[in-house]
């Protein structure tokens, strides 16, 4: 008879634990939609400010300089910090979950953003406690641009932090 109780009781713990790791995996997809869904009114939310001003686009995608005097300073300004936000929400949300095959090339459109908006580089260099990421993100940059080098995309670092630029934040130098 104890035979018969403990025969009954592994299957059923079997059976808990298959429902446990279904539970797990749908709260996991739940998990992504959100940090996806989060990302995506992020980002739409800053280009409809750029769809209200299209002339502002060329100081974020076409490398164009916003000088002190450029009558569009003031917006351009305060564009670049919800930028800035948006980018480093992203490249955060690719570090805490690196297995995630569909974020393996999120940090390309940040790569891009930063290579060719000299006013979001003017604020990560203002500013490098706001966007610590980013400002790992615009040293490689910076390094590739000298070395004459271009690592797109970036392969994920071994480690503790799988991505790499959260991988150059806690290396020692």
């Amino acid at each position: 008879m104890t035979l018969i109780l403990v025969v009954i009781s592994v299957l059923f713990t079997a059976r808990q634990t298959r429902e446990l790791a279904k539970q797990t995996r749908i709260s996991n997809s739940v998990g992504i939609a959100t940090v996806v869904l989060g990302f995506n009114q992020l980002t739409q939310g800053s280009y409809d400010l750029i769809l209200r001003r299209p002339e502002l686009r060329p100081y974020f995608f076409d490398n164009r300089p916003c000088r002190e005097n450029d009558p569009n300073r003031a917006e351009v300004l305060l564009l670049a910090e919800v930028f800035g936000d948006v980018l480093e929400y992203e490249l955060s949300a690719v570090d805490i979950m690196p297995e995630v095959p569909m974020f393996t090339q999120w940090h390309n459109w940040p790569r891009n953003m930063v290579r060719y908006s000299p006013v979001l580089r003017e604020l990560i260099d203002r500013f490098p406690d706001y966007w610590p990421t980013l400002r790992i993100l615009l040293m490689q940059i910076r390094e590739e641009e000298l070395a004459g080098t271009v690592t797109m995309p970036v392969k994920p670092a071994p480690g503790r932090y799988a991505h790499p630029l959260r991988a150059a934040l806690t290396r020692p130098r």
